[in-house]
């Protein structure tokens, strides 16, 4: 008995540091093909959302001050959103990220039809490096979705998103409903990112 509990602790042991090398092996080439981004991990041109960080709100103070540092010139048009947005925004949602302008139909309500976007713009800011977004999805109730973009070029160097059941249009408005509600549980979404 003692023979037999001796030789299945040696090939456990044989197998545990053969699969630590291949994963050690691994993650160096790995990590030739990832790039972390604040908020997100890009995968050979596949964004992640990092939900740790975004429910965290650990870049968020950057980002605002960023925001207060610039200012943005204020959009209404689906648009005027750069593609490289839309296309990361594309990336991440189940739904190919669907969306009308602010005076256009959408899906507001749980009932699906018409082929309507199950979304709709309020407010878009830009700047050279910045991009503030905010959109209402429907279902069982409105809520407002506000996304904050920083980037270089095309390339998108942070991100943070929330979800606020507020009717926010401007960016002083957003910045204001941002740091009143960031303190409190639940105050800038929930447990959950839904984009």
């Amino acid at each position: 008995m003692r023979a037999t509990s001796s030789i299945l602790l040696l090939v456990f042991l044989e197998l545990f540091i053969s699969c630590n090398i291949s994963t050690s092996q691994d993650k160096k080439v790995i990590s030739k093909r990832i790039s972390t981004i604040k908020g997100l991990t890009n995968v050979r041109g596949s964004y992640k959302i990092d939900t740790l960080v975004i429910l965290t709100h650990q870049n968020l103070d950057t980002l605002l001050a960023d925001i207060e540092r610039t200012d943005l010139i204020t959009y209404r048009k689906v648009s005027d959103i750069p593609d490289f947005l839309v296309d990361f925004l594309k990336g991440v949602t189940e739904d190919k990220f669907s969306i009308a302008n602010s005076n256009e139909k959408w899906q507001i309500g749980c009932d699906v039809g018409d082929d309507l976007p199950t979304r709709q713009l309020i407010y878009f800011g830009l700047a050279d490096n910045i991009a503030l977004i905010a959109y209402f999805t429907g279902g069982i109730g409105k809520s407002e979705h506000l996304l904050i973009f920083k980037f270089s070029g095309e390339e998108i160097t942070d991100f943070w998103c929330g979800n606020v059941l507020a009717n926010l249009a401007n960016t002083e408005d957003i910045l204001k409903y941002i740091k009143g509600n960031r303190p409190k549980k639940w105050g800038l979404g929930t447990n959950i990112i839904y984009l």
